[in-house]
């Protein structure tokens, strides 16, 4: 993640708009990532493994059906099941975001030299493949965060 862009990085609050929001829930992740990591790679250094399990999609939804309950014996400590679905949730956008990879149904190459009449110029906000939000720019192409791209974008009308 490249924060050190002057203006685009101020919108990338991660203090502000994550950490304050979420501090119990971001700390219950945290623990998880640390039970986990003494349950499936004990004695090692803390580390995401993460060829050990990509199935994220289905196992939200497992912990989905749970949610509200505890996962008890399975870990050091009790964990919520909605701790793991974050987890995953989080996991699976990373995974995502790295891969660069887009999964809607709807998708849509832009090009700086052909306008989308989708979207509105800076102001209508989605997200790129790479994760970063975006803005159109007058000539219909991708501004992001790092930049101008061409890359696939989700459809929607306004």
């Amino acid at each position: 993640m490249e924060t050190h862009m002057d203006e685009s990085r101020k919108e990338i609050p991660m203090a502000r708009g994550l950490l304050d929001y979420f501090p119990d829930a971001l700390a219950a992740v945290a623990r998880l990532s640390f039970l986990a990591n003494d349950k499936h790679n004990p004695g090692e250094p803390m580390h995401w493994a993460k060829e050990k399990s990509n199935d994220h999609a289905d196992c939200i939804l497992r912990h989905m059906v749970d949610r509200g309950k505890w996962i008890v014996g399975e870990y050091k400590r009790p964990v919520r099941h909605s701790t793991a679905v974050a987890w995953r949730a989080l996991a699976m956008l990373q995974m995502e975001i790295e891969g660069g990879r887009v999964t809607p149904p709807n998708v849509v190459k832009l090009r700086p030299d052909t306008p989308s009449r989708e979207h509105t110029p800076l102001c209508d906000i989605d997200t790129i493949s790479c994760g970063w939000p975006y803005c159109v720019d007058q000539e219909g192409g991708c501004e992001s965060l790092h930049g101008p791209c061409m890359v696939p974008v989700t459809r929607r009308s306004l």
